[in-house]
């Protein structure tokens, strides 16, 4: 630790590390490779790796990991500031319910329809 690091500096540091570790595993079941997530996102490769590395970064890049990870805005630093890393249950849900409205979607296309649905 640098001599000069502050408190917060260590828990930044700390905080950002677990952002990182959330974010590599919300990656890897939505995009599974840093290219399809960082053109989701919009930022670069190099962007994307700082932030699962737990580097720092610039709030934008921290907004854009937030959108293409469909996370609410502000959920980054509050993982960086120690809560949870429930974002990531967030993603997995947004992700079922997408799929069973497709199920959904489908069941209806193939169910057969009533006689009160035909036009005669």
């Amino acid at each position: 630790m640098d001599f000069f690091a502050t408190v917060s500096d260590v828990d930044d540091t700390e905080g950002r590390r677990r952002l990182g570790e959330v974010v590599k595993a919300a990656r890897s079941r939505k995009f599974r490779t840093v290219e399809k997530a960082k053109t989701a996102a919009e930022i670069s490769r190099g962007a994307w790796e700082k932030v699962e590395r737990g580097d720092h970064v610039r709030p934008y890049t921290l907004s854009a990991v937030e959108v293409a990870l469909d996370w609410p805005a502000g959920r980054a630093q509050e993982i960086i500031d120690g809560a949870s890393s429930a974002p990531d249950r967030d993603g997995e849900v947004a992700e079922l319910r997408a799929s069973l409205r497709e199920i959904q979607r489908r069941l209806d296309e193939l169910s057969p329809r009533s006689a009160n649905d035909e036009v005669g």
